[in-house]
């Protein structure tokens, strides 16, 4: 092998290994408390610095194939990006919340 070809494929190899994966989850989404009461309050809240100012949309679903169930929860961002809302828990075995960006949270919901 000569030294251009092995300098090709070991440039390769890095820039392979050091790219990114999968999508980027540079939002967060934070849900208190835990587990959830039914027909409590509870606080949502989402944080992503890159979406400082935007208003963004959380989804939240009762995890349920036969009976689905979802609401949406909107959330004002400041100037850091970050933002919360509170949320009246409704009747479900489980919440779980989807935003931009973020990986997904769940909590389960104890009835009273």
């Amino acid at each position: 092998m000569s030294l251009q070809s092995y300098l090709a494929t070991t440039v390769a190899a890095v820039v392979f290994a050091t790219a990114p994966v999968g999508p980027r989850l540079g939002g967060s989404i934070s849900v208190n408390p835990d587990p959830l009461q039914e027909g409590g309050a509870a606080s949502v809240s989402y944080s992503d610095p890159s979406r400082a100012g935007q208003t963004i949309e959380i989804e939240v679903d009762n995890g349920s194939r036969r009976n689905f169930e979802k609401q949406t929860i909107i959330i004002v961002l400041d100037e850091n990006g970050e933002g919360s809302t509170p949320w009246v828990v409704p009747g479900w075995p489980v919440a779980k919340f989807n935003g931009p960006d973020a990986p997904e949270v769940s909590r389960p919901v104890v009835a009273n």
